[in-house]
């Protein structure tokens, strides 16, 4: 069983958080536990399978009143994929990230990282962007021609 556990640093005059869980669709978020402590083990039946299970945190300052809410962060429960031979060849869109059935690895000299949008960005909540980078810069040649470079139409080749 795959648990997550929420941490957050206290602010000063909090006696309680609001642990709140973002619906990615409607981009409103529900309170679904308080805690005087300043951390929250998500229980199992909070993740959903294959969803964007997306939470955050802010101070309780009444009964429905909460101060500013803390960043979110995207928790994703593993969804297992078994690629046969009649699913072969596998394709990946990179729509979604992190991806949920495969893990995309830096090869020689590159680099991959996953990181949040910038909130000025117009995106759903929890969306995520992968960064390819290359870390040698002999490199960097490969991607002065235009044919080396991923573009909307041939996102999934490789370089």
């Amino acid at each position: 069983m795959n648990r997550w556990k929420l941490t957050w640093e206290g602010v000063e005059g909090a006696a309680e958080y609001a642990v709140l869980k973002g619906n990615v669709a409607t981009g409103e978020w529900t309170e679904v536990a308080t805690e005087g402590a300043l951390e929250y083990l998500i229980p199992q039946a909070q993740i959903g399978q294959g969803a964007r299970n997306v939470y955050a945190v802010a101070m309780k300052l009444g009964e429905r009143a909460y101060g500013p809410r803390s960043l979110s962060v995207l928790i994703g429960q593993p969804t297992p994929v078994i690629v046969g031979s009649k699913d072969l060849p596998y394709s990946e869109t990179f729509i979604t990230l992190p991806l949920l059935g495969a893990t995309v690895q830096g090869g020689s000299n590159l680099t991959v990282s996953y990181s949040e949008l910038p909130v000025r960005m117009k995106f759903p909540m929890g969306s995520r962007m992968v960064t390819v980078r290359v870390v040698y810069e002999s490199n960097a040649k490969l991607f002065e021609d235009p044919a080396n470079i991923f573009s909307k139409c041939r996102r999934s080749r490789p370089l």
